[in-house]
């Protein structure tokens, strides 16, 4: 169940990434919404429903998932490099998931947001100088820790994989 549950693995945030690293995952954010395009571009209908372990998300609930999670990552990066260290408080990803806009009719309103959220991401993320990289964060509620900005552009590279994974699991059934 856990390699269903972490396809890629979990995440693990590497002691100190090197600028070279970063960059590479900020050129996988940037990437992403492309990727996402080109994998679910000819699904049929029924695939829509289809899921990756039982219990898990929809893929159409993991494509939502994936723009209402980097709306969040964004707007808590944006806030972590232009005012006083921010607490970030967790969402209730699983509840957000069945709210009435995750449907058929807002998938390509999410698409568009996807592309333009990467668009404008991306070039916040690149940039950014190395010292606001290595020493802006939020401080996550949830997580009971500080987040460098380092660390949050990892895992959301890696939150971006992650959920790809996912739907290529769900998709291969």
């Amino acid at each position: 169940m856990e390699k269903l549950r972490y396809p890629i693995g979990r995440w693990v945030a590497p002691k100190e990434p090197d600028m070279a690293q970063i960059q590479s995952w900020i050129k996988s954010i940037s990437e992403l919404p492309q990727v996402l395009q080109d994998l679910i571009k000819d699904l049929e209908a029924h695939q829509w429903s289809l899921q990756y372990r039982p219990g898990s998300w929809t893929v159409l609930q993991l494509v939502h998932h994936i723009v209402d999670s980097h709306i969040n990552a964004y707007v808590r990066q944006k806030m972590a490099v232009t005012g006083p260290t921010p607490v970030v408080v967790p969402y209730m990803e699983e509840q957000w998931a069945l709210l009435a806009d995750v449907n058929m009719e807002t998938l390509a309103d999410s698409m568009a947001i996807l592309k333009g959220l990467h668009r404008r991401w991306t070039i916040f993320l690149n940039a950014l100088p190395e010292n606001e990289i290595r020493t802006k964060g939020y401080f996550h509620q949830g997580e009971g820790r500080m987040i460098l900005m380092e660390e949050a552009i990892g895992m959301y590279y890696w939150h971006g994989e992650h959920h790809l994974a996912h739907i290529r699991l769900a998709l291969e059934k």
